[in-house]
C-alpha cells in the first residue's frame, strides 16, 4: 500500500465521522426537545459545503472525498430538519402573543395607576423650554 493510500483511507474515515458528527447535536436537541441552542444557518452551510466537495470528489471519480461528505450532507440535513421540526413546537401561536401583551398593558396601567388615556410620562417635562 502507497502511502498516498494510506492517507486517503485514514482522512476518509475521520471524515466519516466529522460528517456523523451532527448526530451528537441531533440526539442533543431530542433530549432536550429544544433547537434553541443551534445554529441553522450553520448547518445550511455545512450542507451547502458537503454538496460542493461530493461533487468535486465524483468530478475526479474520488470515492475518498465523496463517501464522508454524503454522510455529511444527510447529517447536515437531517439536523436543519430536526431543528426546523423543533422550533414550530416552541414558537408559541400568534394569540399566545397577543393574550401576554394584552396582560402586560393591563398591568402596567394597574401600576401607573392611569388610564391609557390619560397616562404621563415618567419624567419631567419641561413647559416653555426655549
Amino acid at each position: 500500500m502507497s502511502v498516498e493510500t494510506v492517507l486517503a483511507v485514514v482522512a476518509s474515515s475521520f471524515g466519516v465521522v466529522m460528517g456523523a458528527a451532527p448526530a451528537l447535536q441531533i440526539r442533543r436537541m431530542l433530549a432536550e426537545r429544544s433547537s434553541r441552542d443551534v445554529s441553522i444557518g450553520y448547518f445550511a452551510i455545512v450542507t451547502f459545503g458537503s454538496v460542493l466537495w461530493g461533487s468535486y470528489g465524483v468530478s475526479l471519480g474520488n470515492l475518498a472525498i465523496v463517501i464522508p461528505n454524503v454522510v455529511g450532507f444527510l447529517a447536515a440535513i437531517v439536523t436543519v430538519l430536526v431543528a426546523r421540526r423543533l422550533r414550530r413546537q416552541e414558537r408559541p401561536s400568534w394569540w399566545v402573543s397577543v393574550m401576554v401583551m394584552s396582560l402586560w398593558r393591563r398591568r402596567s396601567v394597574r401600576l401607573a395607576g392611569n388610564p391609557p388615556s390619560k397616562a404621563r410620562p415618567s419624567f419631567p417635562v419641561e413647559r416653555n423650554a426655549c
